[in-house]
């Protein structure tokens, strides 16, 4: 047996399971998406939170809001995964971790960080008897498998942006702002490249 057939054998559980998964994504307005299940990445970047049980995984599942993007960030896990992250889940099954879960992110005890594009990694802060822990769990970039639908969306938002700048150059132009229409030209160029 040589080397590389090994290679075969260290795929990971949550890569076999993403591999299976149908991503689609859809853009959402930010204030259509209800603030309880909003979370902020930093000032420019909210994601929409869900965690779900299904089947014998508990998934987490970040979606960006307020733009089309065309991945989302997820992670899939079994209840021994889950229990090797803190013994606060010894005597849990999984409805009961999405319950405990929905709750610390409700009273704002979950909070996000980025290493790098690939991952986001949810800092979770619970309590386990008479300490507060701190766990993390990294969700992981997942592409749309939707490619065709997400690029014709792309292409008609990116439509309907340019026709947004176009009326407001118009009305800018017509109002005698001169001023105005120079910085929003000077702002179309930077982003231009």
């Amino acid at each position: 047996m040589n080397s590389d057939s090994y290679d075969f054998n260290t795929i990971s559980l949550a890569q076999t399971v993403y591999q299976e998964e149908k991503v689609k994504v859809k853009y959402e307005r930010i204030e259509d998406v209800p603030k309880e299940v909003r979370i902020p990445l930093n000032e420019n970047t909210t994601f929409r939170f869900s965690c779900d049980v299904e089947g014998d995984f508990f998934v987490i599942r970040l979606s960006e809001i307020g733009i089309l993007c065309p991945f989302i960030y997820i992670e899939k896990l079994t209840l021994e995964q889950i229990r090797e992250k803190s013994a606060a889940f010894k005597s849990c099954d999984l409805p009961k971790v999405k319950e405990h879960l929905d709750r610390l992110f409700s009273q704002g005890n979950i909070s996000l960080t980025r290493e790098d594009d690939d991952s986001i990694t949810l800092n979770i802060s619970l309590h386990d008897i008479s300490q507060t822990v701190g766990i993390k769990i990294d969700s992981h970039k997942k592409m749309t498998t939707e490619k065709n639908e997400t690029l014709l969306n792309l292409y008609e938002k990116e439509k309907k942006d340019i026709n947004v700048i176009k009326e407001i150059e118009k009305y800018l132009k017509d109002n005698g702002l001169k001023d105005a229409l120079e910085k929003v030209n000077e702002i179309k160029k930077k982003y231009d490249k």
